[in-house]
């Protein structure tokens, strides 16, 4: 497992605190894994983190209906 503190991405606009980058350094690596934290902390640039970490271009994303496919392209221009 990598340290947290190492977890750098060039193209990512908005820095990341030490629990989100620990969270998305978890995500990277693990097979499986339950992002659960609290409405606010940061989960969708978590996600899109991780995803620009391992390079991936497409992500299931499984979420509650009030979480629109609208919400995520925001995120997602906003972040990258």
């Amino acid at each position: 497992f990598r340290r947290a503190s190492d977890f750098n991405l060039a193209r990512l606009r908005t820095e990341l605190d030490g629990f989100q980058k620990a969270d998305a350094l978890i995500l990277a690596e693990k097979e499986r894994y339950i992002l659960a934290s609290e409405t606010g902390v940061g989960k969708s640039l978590e996600i899109i983190a991780a995803a620009e970490y391992l390079g991936v271009n497409k992500v299931l994303i499984l979420t509650t209906k009030s979480s629109t496919i609208s919400t995520w392209d925001e995120e997602i221009r906003k972040h990258l």
